[in-house]
């Protein structure tokens, strides 16, 4: 499927591809219609903003997709999604603003997270890590890379609080901006850098506890 093939096809509600598709293109699905779609698993490549803007409420990948591309799933209307055991990345800003996506695992096959991967998903409420996974883990609901400790992504969606672990170093710029019913947190004690935008649109955000280690 070649790119922006079906892009704006905005009464288009479901497809059958078939099953010996090997790509999609970038832009394939942008703006456009569909609600659900199921990926055969003979694809191999999802083109960057493959289903931008889409109406996409689920979607079931391939077994074998080994990388979720740059805004993949940008701004669609994705609920739920189930990550294959072979995927290894994830790009940035691959599923940033899903406002309706309510929960995310990472596999143990997963190596990479680009920036802003989940920026902005505001009903997001449970990150969890497989526990088998050497590059991330989830504690408090915040997903942390192992290498520098740092947090990339937030999951408050249904807790107006947030504590973040001890032992983080840093906090990576889009892992907590624009979360809209956090009200208050604690940055644990050594914690050494908050990047810019950080607590960017959190208009309720009322107190925050900052270490001397900052």
């Amino acid at each position: 499927i070649r790119e922006s093939a079906f892009a704006y096809c905005t009464s288009i509600k479901s497809i059958v591809l078939p099953k010996n598709l090997k790509t999609i293109g970038e832009k394939a699905f942008e703006g456009c219609g569909i609600q659900r779609m199921d990926i055969p698993d003979s694809v191999t490549e999802i083109g960057k903003e493959c289903f931008f803007l889409s109406s996409l409420r689920s979607v079931k990948l391939p077994r074998k997709l080994q990388e979720i591309n740059e805004a993949t799933f940008l701004r669609c209307g994705l609920e739920s999604i189930d990550l294959p055991d072979s995927l290894e990345k994830i790009g940035s800003r691959a599923f940033s603003d899903c406002n309706f996506l309510k929960s995310i695992h990472i596999p143990s096959s997963v190596s990479e997270i680009g920036a802003s991967a989940f920026e902005d998903c505001r009903s997001l409420a449970k990150i969890t890590v497989d526990k088998d996974n050497l590059y991330f883990r989830s504690e408090k609901n915040a997903l942390i890379r192992k290498s520098d400790n740092a947090v990339i992504a937030v999951a408050n969606a249904e807790q107006p609080d947030i504590m973040i672990p001890v032992g983080v170093k840093r906090i990576e710029s889009g892992a907590i901006c624009n979360k809209e019913n956090l009200k208050s947190i604690i940055l644990s004690e050594g914690l050494q850098e908050v990047e810019a935008h950080t607590f960017n649109g959190c208009s309720e955000l009322t107190s925050v506890i900052i270490p001397k280690t900052v």
